[in-house]
């Protein structure tokens, strides 16, 4: 580690306060610049935010001899900074080693050093923690006693008005920011500690400028003080959970392990393999890879994702998204429609099972042995089946569709590119325009499905033709079961065969029955509505289930309509 690097952590975690001292006066002559935001990246662009806890400006580029904008490009701009975006053309590994800092409106007592801060004001470190929380009173030999009125010296301005010249060297205004690459990419506590310091910064500096009573400032202050140390201890532990990068050596052997599992992505046992080659390097994606088969999920789990998640990520990085990872590997992911390069017969794709995408030409590519679950426009379906490939190994496909019924389905509903496929999802969440359902009755691809999956508008309900849905199940004997999903949750119906007879099942959510509770008529007459212009005779039983209590004249208006039209047939929620 480098000197720099070695007085960073030192600050956070040394125990001896001259250690502290040395590392306080090193860190703030050698820091990049002040984070002033807690924002990270933009989720439009994927670029660091300027000013925030990853700012290229201050940490380093994200690319090698680029800057964020693109004017500096190549090795004859190196060591250049961007006159536009202020980035320098340099290499990414500055953003392992750079670090900024953050200016605090008021003096900070770091942890170690409030035992000497204390001997200074002659009291104890445990006293001087009270005096901080504004309990007792410092009196000026030190002695600590119960609140006078209108109080002595109490807060941290006080005491570092009595701690004279001392309170230059004990106490703190600039906090060091760890660099980037010492932090994970999801959710880390380091980034979670630094967002609640600076947004207390913030609030406190903009009340100094109002010039808020005290009172009010010292509880500010105080909050402060009490974000810094819950950010020091959590930068420590992850500093010291994360120890050096072991990463093992990329050995014939190694490759050879890793090519076993890309050809047979299915199979645990080269995972085995690799994890018993990976313990024995110390590579901590061994016992990660053994955490995921056992699948037990755990924090130890969690946090060596959190904190090796781009690397073990490798080429894909910054061009998925949605991602998520099954016995040791990237299981499913989403490419963006605005990817321009998504790595497109990088090995790492052949465990991949879910993938939502528009490029079909990785869909079909040979690496993508592990495929299952895929999710496409339906554009993109069209140009996949209009090809001669066949994806036998697909067995579940979501379509996305702009319109209802879509141009040129027929290439689609064919099925020949997707022989296997079992379930599938049909999404169209347009309020606006026809939405008829009659393009997919009848074709082959209806007949081969055993699950059928409809995610519609909430807007959709009071035209939504549910006894021919019910008809539908009857002409498409393989089909088990037809889920039909509304406003995003809102309200669940599910068609179930069962035998020869059909059950219906009504799933009505929290944030539906809090409007209907609240009186909305006009939604509970279109709830009745459909449900009511079911045939009792073409379902064997209709239950409604409610997440939250089944209260208010609506509902028990519509429980009512629902009675008298199923009878015996109906099973409802208890109502209040």
């Amino acid at each position: 580690m480098r000197p720099v690097a070695e007085s960073l952590s030192a600050l956070y975690l040394a125990e001896e306060p001259g250690a502290v001292l040395g590392a306080i006066a090193a860190v703030e002559a050698l820091s990049s610049g002040r984070v002033r935001r807690p924002e990270r990246v933009n989720r439009r662009t994927g670029m660091p935010e300027r000013d925030g806890l990853f700012c290229a400006r201050i940490f380093g580029p994200t690319e090698d001899l680029r800057c964020l904008c693109g004017k500096l490009v190549g090795p004859e701009y190196a060591g250049q900074s961007c006159d536009r975006c202020g980035v320098l053309c340099g290499e990414r590994r500055l953003r392992g080693e750079r670090w900024g800092h953050i200016v605090s409106p008021m003096p900070l007592i770091h942890p170690r050093l409030a035992p000497q801060i204390a001997a200074a004001l002659g009291c104890r470190a445990a006293e001087l923690l009270r005096v901080l929380r504004l309990t007792p009173d410092i009196l000026a030999d030190g002695e600590v006693t119960p609140p006078a009125e209108g109080g002595r010296i109490r807060g941290i301005w006080q005491l570092a008005a009595r701690l004279g010249e001392q309170a230059a060297g004990l106490l703190l205004t600039r906090v060091p920011v760890t660099p980037p690459d010492w932090r994970g990419t999801r959710g880390d506590p380091q980034d979670a500690g630094y967002t609640r310091l600076l947004n207390r910064c913030v609030r406190l500096e903009r009340l100094l400028e109002l010039n808020a009573p005290q009172i009010i400032l010292d509880y500010e202050a105080l909050m402060t003080q009490e974000a810094f140390g819950r950010l020091h201890a959590a930068v420590g532990a992850e500093l010291r959970a994360r120890g050096p990068v072991i990463v093992a050596p990329h050995t014939p052997r190694a490759a050879a392990l890793l090519a076993a599992i890309y050809e047979r992505p299915a199979d645990d046992g080269p995972r085995l393999d690799y994890a018993a080659h990976l313990d024995a390097a110390g590579d901590p994606r061994g016992e990660f890879i053994r955490l995921q088969l056992a699948g037990r999920g755990s924090k130890r789990q969690s946090d060596l994702l959190r904190r090796n998640y781009d690397r073990w990520l490798g080429p894909l990085a910054g061009i998925t998204t949605e991602v998520g990872f099954r016995r040791g590997f990237l299981a499913q992911c989403k490419v963006p429609a605005d990817c321009r390069d998504p790595a497109i017969g990088a090995p790492i794709w052949a465990t991949v099972e879910q993938l939502d995408t528009q490029h079909v030409e990785l869909v079909t590519d040979p690496v993508m042995r592990g495929l299952k679950r895929l999710a496409l426009p339906f554009r993109a379906a069209l140009d996949l089946c209009q090809g001669d490939h066949v994806l036998s190994w697909i067995d579940t496909l979501e379509l996305r569709l702009a319109r209802c019924p879509p141009p040129m389905a027929e290439p689609v509903t064919r099925g020949e590119a997707l022989p296997g496929l079992r379930a599938l999802t049909l999404v169209h969440r347009s309020v606006t325009g026809v939405q008829d359902w009659r393009w997919f009755d009848g074709t082959p691809l209806a007949g081969q499905i055993e699950r059928l999956r409809l995610v519609l508008a909430l807007g959709r309900m009071a035209t939504l033709p549910l006894p021919w849905w019910i008809g539908f199940m009857g002409r498409h004997p393989r089909l088990c079961v037809l889920d039909i999903e509304l406003g995003k949750r809102q309200l669940d119906l599910e068609l179930r065969r069962d035998g020869e007879w059909l059950t219906l099942r009504v799933r009505i959510g929290r944030a539906l029955v809090e409007r209907l509770a609240m009186g909305d008529t006009a939604l509970a007459t279109s709830l009745g509505g459909f449900l009511i212009a079911v045939d009792p005779g073409s379902i064997v039983s209709l239950r409604v289930d409610c997440a939250v209590s089944w209260a208010g004249e609506a509902l028990t208006g519509l429980a009512a309509a629902l009675r008298a039209r199923f009878g015996a047939l109906l099973t409802l929620p208890a109502i209040t």
